[in-house]
């Protein structure tokens, strides 16, 4: 009668340190791919914020359709480069009103959750703003990160921001985040 007994709490406590140690391993695969995400987001940013043509550009009040289209180009294709693995835009709202935007069909630059991440982006004044979408529309990102652009003399041109949408590897990076 003991013997069963003795069974069932060796194997409770066993199958018990196995899903605690599967957790731990989940939490810690989930961490380390967040910080890969947040590591090529910055890196990404940081190319963005340095790329004279685009901020030229952007510091324009008169830029023509020409240069308008090529700084959406290079977004495209930096995203394309340092964001590959994952589901996302990119948008550059210069001081003037203009947009240089890589969302897809049916995305609206002027939404109002873009609009409130901006001006609060505005006001960190040189700071990075990371932002998580956790009760999201269909539109809305995962997780975005946004920053002021600044020229040469440090006067503020514009805000970039960067979307990471949910797909495949975001379901598996962020389960916490997804779920």
């Amino acid at each position: 009668l003991i013997m069963p007994w003795l069974g069932y709490l060796y194997i409770g406590n066993t199958v018990k340190e196995q899903l605690l140690l599967q957790g731990k391993r989940q939490l810690e695969e989930s961490s380390r791919n967040l910080e890969e995400i947040m590591d090529d987001v910055l890196m990404i940013s940081n190319v963005v914020s340095t790329d004279e043509y685009m901020t030229g550009v952007v510091r324009k009040t008169d830029g023509d359709m020409g240069e308008r289209k090529e700084v959406i180009k290079r977004l495209e294709d930096y995203n394309a480069v340092y964001l590959y693995r994952y589901n996302a835009a990119m948008i550059i709202y210069d001081s003037d009103g203009k947009v240089y935007s890589t969302l897809g069909a049916g995305q609206s630059e002027n939404a109002e959750f873009r609009i409130k991440w901006k001006e609060d982006t505005i006001a960190k004044d040189g700071y990075f703003l990371w932002k998580t979408f956790p009760g999201r529309s269909e539109e809305e990102p995962i997780l975005g990160m946004s920053r002021n652009l600044f020229d040469k003399n440090g006067i503020r041109i514009g805000v970039l921001c960067i979307e990471i949408y949910q797909d495949l590897y975001m379901g598996k990076s962020l389960p916490v985040y997804v779920h």
